[in-house]
This record gives C-alpha cells, sequence and structure tokens, in this order.
C-alpha cells in the first residue's frame, strides 16, 4: 500500500533505481555471465529445439542453476563435506545444500520445457564421461559375421 499524505523530504530526495535487464540481441543469444560450456549448451538447445518467448526465461533458470551447482561442487571438492563448528560438532557445508538445490532446480526446468537432453559439460567433463563409458558407443555383435564364422 502506497504512503497517503505528503511526502517527507527524505522520500522525496531518494530516486529510485530502475535496472532494465540486461539487453540482448536475440533471445537465442546467451547471457553474458552464464560460463563457456552452458553458453555453448544454450546454443545447441536454441538451435535444436524451436522455443516459445516466455520459454528462454527458464531456459535461463536452467542454465543459472546449472552454473551455480557446478560452482558449489567445486567448493565442495577444494573444502570438502563437512566442517567442524566452534562447539565441536561436525556439520553438513552449506555448499552440498546448494548443490542440491541448484541440480533440482536445473531438472525442474528441463521438465517444465520439455527437454530431453545431456547437462551443460565442458571438455574435461565430456571426456571423463566418455572414459567412464569405455571410450566409445556399445555396438550390438553382428551376428551375421558370427555366423559366418561358425560355419567355417
Amino acid at each position: 500500500m502506497k504512503h497517503r499524505g505528503r511526502k517527507s523530504a527524505a522520500e522525496l530526495s531518494v530516486i529510485p533505481v530502475h535496472q532494465p535487464p540486461p539487453k540482448r540481441d536475440a533471445p537465442s543469444t546467451p547471457p553474458d555471465h552464464l560460463q563457456p560450456a552452458t553458453k555453448v549448451w544454450w546454443q545447441s538447445i536454441t538451435a535444436e529445439f524451436q522455443l516459445e518467448k516466455y520459454q528462454f526465461a527458464v531456459l535461463q533458470s536452467a542454465a543459472e542453476a546449472w552454473d551455480l551447482y557446478r560452482h558449489a561442487l567445486t567448493e565442495l571438492n577444494k573444502h570438502g563435506l563437512t566442517f567442524t563448528d566452534a562447539k565441536g560438532m561436525v556439520r553438513a557445508r552449506p555448499e552440498a545444500a546448494i548443490a542440491r538445490d541448484a541440480r533440482t532446480s536445473f531438472l525442474r526446468a528441463l521438465r517444465e520445457l520439455k527437454l530431453d537432453v545431456d547437462p551443460p559439460l565442458s571438455e574435461a567433463d565430456r571426456i571423463m564421461r566418455n572414459n567412464a563409458r569405455g571410450g566409445r558407443l556399445w555396438n550390438p555383435p553382428d551376428f551375421d559375421r558370427e555366423a559366418d564364422d561358425d560355419a567355417s
């Protein structure tokens, strides 16, 4: 509810600050504050899918949540999962809750957009994931070739 009556000198001297949201050339260009891997992910999503104008805000929320998740994981790797407080109690680090909440926000935003895509990964993360999978995609055996080998 607004103030009724005359404004005080203090209220008159305050200039309200209105900062418009950062301008982008087009909704398909990623925001400047995103990490490079997340910007590449944004561009791949906008190239592959036709998004409505309102969906870009949800996509931006997903990208920001992923960046926050990666930052929290970096801090957890640096400092560990727990710390000892002033009373000697072992406590979970706040970054663990931040990582959990950011990942949940990311997944909910993807669900809202109805996207079934991989998360944004840096080149090093992509290499690690491929190495964990054996470095290549699984190819089913060629049964015709095996049958030919048995016949000889």
